[in-house]
């Protein structure tokens, strides 16, 4: 028993010669980031679900919030250390006054706590508790269908924490709206008459309105084609369509998106009916028609800053019009924005 103790008691010693150079470090980081605030991350609840997923989802967490540069981090071995020294768990503290005790213990501004409960879907809630007042900044929170889907739900959370405290709009993220500039080129027999077509497209995308993973886009646009024979003046055409796609996050900055859409083509055109007249004295009409149209394309998403985003959109389109089929290629680039 003596033996034991005495072995206990220098593995304690050891333990804190080891983490005072980490103590030293955190140190410096602190006076080197005077501007940042001061942030510890505690270890999260598990609710129905493996305590191991909880304390993985707070240390993902620490690490975004880290990487972030906007503030400075108090490191999990240095905040062990300095509860191990006052007796006590972080896990022991369930409320925000306990929390804000336990921060003051550790020198911080905020403390960040929160819990992962699993009921079907894994959802994630995250509080910020300023230290100085024990309420709570914020409180946020994700879903992930399973445990890879993690890490797209904790960058959402700590970038609208980061956005918060730097002083920009909360971002929810459930609407995107973007403006396109569009060039396109008419294909097969639609090309006989029409060559090239530039215009502009608005669309509005919800997302998580079925599933957490799939998006509803509602489009619409103006576009102007180029006759190709001297018999069409002029073609404009108004497409309107709503589709559904499916995001795939490629990079921490890119994500990929299939999209496949379906609705109606309005067309307003100015043509004479005889195609070749010899004088090249035609007689115009105007005349307006709709056809069904699908439409694919796959939309690459490339986040700038803040709410901003640069899209990229390749699409292949086909319209139906008596027994014929009209087809169109184009490509969109744009700019959208995070609602």
């Amino acid at each position: 028993m003596i033996v034991k103790k005495i072995v206990l008691r220098i593995s304690r010693n050891l333990r804190i010669i080891f983490i005072l150079p980490f103590v030293f470090y955190q140190s410096i980081l602190a006076e080197e980031n005077p501007g940042n605030i001061h942030v510890a991350v505690m270890n999260f609840h598990a609710n129905n679900c493996d305590p191991s997923l909880a304390r993985a989802v707070s240390e993902m967490i620490a690490g975004k919030i880290f990487h972030s540069g906007q503030f400075v981090l108090l490191e999990r071995t240095r905040m062990d250390f300095i509860a191990e020294s006052h007796g006590r768990l972080d896990s022991e503290c369930a409320d925000s006054e306990c929390v804000s005790e336990f921060g003051k213990m550790l020198d911080v501004e905020k403390m960040v706590s929160g819990s992962l409960s699993r009921l079907g879907k894994f959802r994630i809630e995250v509080r910020i508790i300023d230290v100085a007042t024990g309420g709570i900044d914020m409180h946020l929170s994700g879903e992930a269908e399973r445990e890879e889907l993690f890490e797209e739900s904790i960058e959402a959370i700590v970038h609208n924490i980061g956005n918060y405290y730097s002083g920009n709009s909360f971002i929810k993220g459930d609407f995107e709206l973007t403006l396109s500039g569009a060039a396109c080129r008419a294909l097969g027999d639609f090309s006989r008459g029409i060559g090239n077509g530039y215009g502009l497209e608005v669309s509005g995308q919800t997302n998580r309105i079925i599933a957490n993973r799939v998006s509803v886009i509602l489009s619409a646009g103006l576009y102007e084609f180029k006759p190709r024979s001297d018999s069409i003046y002029c073609l404009y055409m108004a497409p309107i369509s709503i589709g559904m796609g499916y995001p795939i996050r490629v990079l921490p900055a890119v994500t990929i998106m299939p999209l496949v859409s379906g609705g109606y083509a309005v067309f307003r055109m100015r043509y004479d009916p005889v195609v070749y007249r010899p004088a090249g004295d035609f007689e115009y009409q105007r005349e307006s028609y709709f056809d069904p149209l699908l439409s694919m394309r796959i939309i690459a998403d490339i986040h700038v800053f803040h709410r901003w985003h640069l899209s990229m959109a390749p699409t292949y389109s086909m319209f139906f019009e008596h027994g014929r089929r009209g087809h169109f290629s184009g490509l969109l680039v744009g700019v959208k924005a995070q609602l």
